[in-house]
């Protein structure tokens, strides 16, 4: 007497199996190219974000003869446009949303990133969102101290009515356009500092950054806050490296 093989719809048990082990190995080595392939559609639209973040800031300060403030305690602002609810002093993104279109997730990045931590004594307050995690930073301090009036970037906070009040920064103060940081990966504000203020690498450990002219450039972290002349004179608006 024969005995029969276990078969489903035409197959043996041992055909099937085999079948599943090799659509296994098939899908294992698809998902890295699947999950590589998010990750670039993810920093293409980085790009694109910071290029119309680039765009309203230019037309901005066109009209305005000035780059805005990291944060201004002249003006109270509440914004309550998609994603932000902010309360308080007015932040350096409020000025440029009459610029823009889809303000509630161009200025967030697509790629979240953990925050790290803050450098002590550090109270730049920004807008309060549920995004925070992949806001994009302004060049504020330049190479300044976060604690001092340096004016070496695009436009310090000010944080009292009786602190020492920072230049308004214009554009002819931008010596090289094309070698001067405006926007990027962070959050609220950036600097070329080795703590919380430093570009988040969000992108395949690059952080994506905006010049003044509209260029976008792809470095790590190690490369945005190298210490040399060359690199930091691209944080501060008289090109040198201080």
């Amino acid at each position: 007497m024969r005995t029969k093989r276990t078969s489903i719809a035409g197959f043996t048990l041992i055909e099937l199996l085999v079948v599943i082990a090799i659509v296994a190995i098939l899908a294992s080595l698809l998902l890295p190219a699947l999950s590589q392939g998010n990750s670039l559609a993810r920093a293409a639209k980085c790009r694109n974000n910071l290029h119309q973040i680039h765009l309203a800031l230019s037309m901005y300060v066109n009209d305005a003869t000035k780059y805005p403030l990291a944060n201004d305690y002249h003006s109270s602002w509440r914004e309550t446009n998609g994603d932000f609810v902010s309360l308080g002093p007015r932040p350096w993104k409020a000025p440029l949303i009459p610029y823009v279109t889809g303000v509630g997730e161009i200025f967030f990045c697509p790629e979240p990133t953990k925050i790290p931590p803050r450098p002590p004594g550090f109270i730049f307050r920004g807008p309060a969102t549920p995004s925070s995690n992949s806001l994009y930073g302004y060049n504020a301090f330049g190479t300044g101290d976060i604690n001092e009036i340096h004016n070496l970037g695009l436009g310090e906070p000010w944080y009292q009515s009786n602190a020492p009040e920072p230049k308004e920064i214009s554009e002819d103060d931008v010596k090289v356009p094309s070698n001067m940081i405006a926007i990027g990966d962070g959050a609220d504000v950036i600097a070329p500092s080795n703590n919380g203020l430093a570009p988040f690498p969000r992108h395949r450990g690059k952080a994506l950054l905006v010049f003044c002219d509209g260029h976008i450039e792809a470095n790590r972290k190690e490369r945005w806050i190298a210490t040399d002349d060359a690199s930091r004179s691209r944080w501060n608006n008289d090109n040198q490296g201080h």
